[in-house]
């Protein structure tokens, strides 16, 4: 009977050590991603191999730009359509623009009124100037003439102050001017850079605002698409710049091959996306930049979804042969 217990205690002891030593081989085998594993519901596929995976969208470099008028106002014209291609500088849309008009009008009179003033005092001082150096020559003759050359130059000095008040009077009116000007072209709502206007919010008659500001146009720049990738916190140090990738788009049958551009500086929750019910949002994540290749009729839209499946980095590769 003794010996029966002692074959039991063996065997439940042998069962236990081999239960924990399969618990800390799965923790261990579940830090990293393996070929045929699955990264949010989506299958990674068999002998690629796979250092770490994360669900990503289409951006372009730098994000888009929402454009917003520069004044309160009323839109009256719009000048492009969406999808149009425009380059810098290109008049998109214009606000009411009337009362702008109206006061650059006054501005542009007064600076007229102001720069005919001056020709009759320039022409003041010439003979006040004239009649100053004809009295000094005839000052030595007596007390009368020296006084009437203290009158003239007298009238002189008077004559060059008014001219000094209509040069800054006449500096004023052109700042008025440009001023005017300038309103005018704040109401005029142009293209930043070069680009596509992918979404046009502004119509004839709607209203825009600076307090609460009102977007008018979406713009895409012409700058690269980039894959913005989540990739966990405990796989953050698998992926590097300059990393290979595999990317499959959820609307395209074919993967695109790219590279790690850079990484986030950022460690933070992951953002929510409601098209993935199956999605942890207790996760912290980092986000890697991923280049997408160009050229051969690739068209991407901003926004799109795909798996990025992070190979083997050929300096790790390097290091490890050394």
């Amino acid at each position: 009977m003794p010996r029966l217990k002692k074959i039991i205690l063996a065997g439940l002891l042998s069962v236990a050590a081999g239960s924990g030593i399969g618990a800390v081989y799965s923790a261990v085998v579940a830090d990293e991603p393996q070929a045929g594993t699955a990264v949010d519901g989506q299958p990674l596929s068999v002998g690629l191999p796979v250092v770490a995976a994360g669900r990503g969208r289409v951006d372009v470099d730098g994000g888009m730009i929402q454009i917003a008028a520069q004044r309160d106002g009323v839109i009256t014209d719009i000048f492009v359509a969406e999808g149009a291609d425009v380059r810098a500088g290109d008049l998109l849309a214009r606000q009411d623009d009337r009362t702008a008009r109206a006061a650059l009008e006054e501005a542009k009179a007064a600076l007229a009124e102001t720069v005919a003033r001056g020709g009759p005092l320039r022409v003041r001082i010439a003979a006040s100037r004239r009649e100053r150096n004809r009295l000094d020559r005839l000052r030595r003759d007596g007390a009368e003439a020296s006084r009437l050359y203290d009158e003239a130059q007298s009238r002189l000095e008077e004559a060059e102050a008014d001219l000094a008040a209509h040069d800054a009077a006449l500096r004023l009116a052109r700042a008025r001017v440009a001023s005017a000007e300038m309103e005018i072209a704040q109401r005029e709502v142009r293209a930043p850079v070069d680009g596509r206007i992918v979404r046009l919010l502004a119509r004839p008659g709607s209203g825009a605002s600076t307090l609460n500001v009102s977007t008018l146009f979406t713009l895409v720049p012409n700058e690269r698409f980039i894959l913005r990738v989540d990739i966990e916190e405990r796989l953050m140090r698998q992926v590097v710049p300059g990393q290979p990738v595999t990317i499959q788009f959820d609307s395209a049958p074919e993967p695109v091959s790219g590279e790690v551009l850079r990484i986030g500086q950022i460690l933070g929750q992951r953002r929510l996306d409601p098209s993935d019910a199956q999605q942890r949002v207790d996760e912290r994540v980092v986000e890697a930049i991923v280049s997408l290749p160009s050229g051969s009729g690739r068209r991407y839209l901003i926004g799109q979804r795909g798996l990025a499946k992070f190979l083997p980095s050929p300096r790790s590769g390097q290091e490890g042969r050394s």
